[in-house]
This record gives structure tokens, sequence and C-alpha cells, in this order.
């Protein structure tokens, strides 16, 4: 882990280092690879740079732009140590002599796949949230859905009770015996008369 963080170290001082040797040129880099660049302060392009590093446009030109820089007149390179690397001097005080240019494709590669990591365990973590989000409002939802439910039930139950408990009415009742007792006598002389 501690040769991944000196690889990304490296590469935030060459970002660092390219945001001062040639702003106009990273800040062109950003621009071509899709970004808006807002402003040009050493601050604000380092900003922008690593958060451009997951994208691969960048990352090729930001190697063509190092080597382009390879000749700069600024002498002297802090190792991620924090001590003046003489390795990173030439002989004519160029800032980039010296320098590996094999292994910027390394240091490119690895400071791009440890800042795409974590922006995508930050992309993951973000969804599960919004998962976890979700999951409480399903059962939220059916939580309220089931106290509806229960609720309406309790309802349905009073008005049946009420029914069963309201006073009942034997007037169609009386009705119906008093006809039938009309209609019985009625036959019953029917069939006395009839008879004699």
């Amino acid at each position: 882990m501690a040769n991944a963080e000196n690889l990304v170290n490296d590469l935030g001082r060459i970002i660092g280092a390219l945001t001062i040797a040639d702003s106009r040129g990273l800040s062109n880099l950003l621009t071509e690879s899709g970004y808006v660049v807002t402003s040009t302060t050493p601050d604000a392009l380092g900003k922008q740079s690593v958060e451009a590093l997951s994208n691969p446009r960048f990352v090729s030109g930001l190697q063509g732009l190092i080597t382009e820089n390879a000749e700069s007149s600024i002498s002297g390179y802090n190792a991620s140590d924090g001590s003046k690397d003489e390795s990173f001097s030439n002989a004519d005080g160029g800032f980039w002599g010296g320098f590996n240019f094999g292994s910027v494709t390394n240091l490119l590669g690895t400071g791009a796949g440890v800042y795409g990591s974590i922006k995508a365990s930050e992309t993951e973590q973000k969804k599960i949230d919004a998962q976890i989000k979700l999951g409480q409002q399903q059962t939220e939802l059916a939580i309220t859905n089931g106290t509806l439910t229960l609720e309406a039930e309790k309802l349905r139950l009073a008005q049946i009770q009420a029914q069963n408990n309201a006073p009942k009415n034997n007037t169609l009742l009386y009705a119906g015996l008093g006809i039938a007792g009309v209609l019985m006598v009625g036959l019953i002389i029917l069939a006395v008369i009839k008879k004699k």
C-alpha cells in the first residue's frame, strides 16, 4: 500500500509541477478531454487534473504533456520523501532531466487506477445507500398500506356490528302473517260454503 501511496504522491507532484510549468498546456488538455476549465490557478488546475485521472483520454494526453515538458527550465524535483532528488535534474538544469519516462506510464496507470478505484468505491457506496433508502421507503410503504388495510377492516367490522345491533323492524313480518291469516279464514269460509 505504501508503494501505491508513493506513486500517487509522485503523480500529484508531477501534476502540481505541470500546473506551474505549463498551466496553459494543462488547461488545454483538460478542455480537449471534455472538461470545462473555470480557473487556471495552480490549485484549481491541479484539483481538476486529479479528478480527470479517471478519463483515459486525459491520462494519454497527460503522458504527452509530460514528454513535451521534459526540457522545462525549472530545476530540481522534490521526490516523494521531500528531499531534492538530483536524478530529476539533468546537467543543463532541466526540470525533467534524468526522469525515467518509462515509469510515467506505470505511475499514471497506477495513479489513475487508484483514483478510479476510489471513485468506483464512492459510486458503489452511493448505490448501496440508495438501495438501502429504497428498501426503507418500500418497508414504510408496506407498513402504511398494512395500517390502511387494518383500519379499513376495522371500519367494515364496526359497520357489520352496528347493523347487527340495530333494532329490528318486524312490520313486514306482521303484515305477511296478517295477510296469510286473512287468506286462511277466507279459504275456510269458502270451503264450508261449497260443502253445503
